[in-house]
């Protein structure tokens, strides 16, 4: 699918909405689906390549365009218009139910801006974005940073899980689910840190060893029946 076609099923969707709100909306698609792709190219994918993967990693069009669609109402058209989509759902979740709020707004960030408010790499440490998600049941589990150390074979893996559905919970303890691959071929936990609530789970996995060169680094998640494993590709370049 095309960022057009995506972003016109999401704009078709939002009935109650100003032609001056889904341009906004369309203009803030567009661009987060070009930072997507850039990031994807820089990882090694070929600009097509790039474009579809990050058109698909997005989720269902329809989907995310009705749950926004579900946040406006006439009373809404009063109020002034606000900068961001994260923040008009945060709004309107403090006028009805603070907690239902926070977490759509939760969940739409780890959509769009997962590593908004987070510190840098740690010392030592070269970071790359990478945008590779997959789905776990309801959940869907995204990669959005590895961080490489310089002069050693270590990664850093950033990840967090939300629901696939805006308003649902994403399900706590995956962290204690997720397994690395390490250079030998074996599956191992490693330790990291991490927090949230039930609208977004961020963790880190530290300490994970590579090989210098290697191409990408294996991520397995096996919970409630589920089995999912991700590639994620590395850059080395970043610690030349």
């Amino acid at each position: 699918m095309e960022r057009e076609e995506f972003c016109r099923r999401v704009i078709w969707q939002m009935k109650r909405a100003t032609l001056r709100e889904q341009d906004w909306v369309k203009a803030e698609l567009m661009g987060h689906l070009e930072d997507h792709a850039d990031a994807l190219e820089q990882a090694g994918y070929d600009p097509e390549e790039a474009r579809s993967r990050a058109v698909a990693a997005m989720g269902e069009p329809e989907e995310i365009g009705r749950a926004l669609n579900a946040q406006l109402s006439v009373f809404w058209l009063l109020l002034s218009r606000i900068s961001t989509v994260c923040i008009m759902l945060l709004c309107l979740g403090l006028v009805g139910s603070l907690s239902a709020g926070y977490r759509v707004f939760q969940n739409v960030q780890a959509r769009f801006d997962p590593g908004s408010g987070f510190h840098g790499p740690g010392e030592g440490y070269v970071r790359q974005e990478v945008d590779v998600r997959g789905a776990a049941g309801s959940d869907i589990l995204r990669v959005y940073w590895v961080d490489l150390a310089e002069g050693k074979a270590l990664a850093e893996v950033h990840f967090c899980i939300y629901d696939e559905n805006p308003f649902g919970r994403a399900a706590n303890g995956t962290e204690n689910s997720i397994r690395a691959q390490a250079p030998d071929g074996t599956w191992n936990r490693y330790g990291g840190g991490g927090q949230g609530s039930d609208g977004a789970w961020y963790w880190r996995l530290s300490d994970i060893p590579v090989e210098p060169g290697q191409t990408s680094l294996a991520l397995r998640y096996d919970r409630f029946g589920e089995h999912l494993t991700l590639k994620i590709p590395l850059n080395w370049e970043v610690t030349e």
